[in-house]
């Protein structure tokens, strides 16, 4: 469920829209790892993910939310931080938060998911 809004509509650092759940402060620092880890500046991060409930904005009942998406441009230290929710989860996956790095213009460079481990999971839907 890649974000399908255009990307001026997702940027923001909020992201949280109208779900409700156990706040989640997001910061990623994106480097260039053939280039001895230095932070890469000026590029895009895309981040999505599901609400407590297991549901995407943009599929199924909520075809014209975009709740839970964003878009940040990196700092000059590489870094980027979103607002959220902790995801829920949904059948056949543990909670997740989706992510992809483009280049100022817009080409892919890494498309990836972060992943919690059980423990912290555990505590936070207790």
């Amino acid at each position: 469920p890649f974000p399908i809004l255009t990307p001026t509509q997702l940027i923001k650092s909020s992201i949280i829209g109208d779900r409700t759940g156990v706040a989640l402060l997001m910061t990623y620092t994106i480097t260039d790892q053939s280039n001895g880890c230095t932070p890469l500046a000026g590029v895009l991060v895309d981040v999505w993910h599901c609400d407590k409930d297991g549901n995407y904005s943009q599929y199924n009942s909520f075809t014209s939310a975009s709740f839970l998406r964003g878009r940040q441009t990196t700092d000059s230290n590489g870094q980027v931080s979103f607002l959220s929710i902790f995801p829920g989860w949904y059948s056949g996956r543990a909670p997740h938060i989706h992510l992809e790095v483009l280049t100022a213009g817009g080409s892919s460079l890494l498309v990836t998911q972060v992943a919690f481990p059980v423990d912290v999971y555990n505590t936070v839907y207790a």
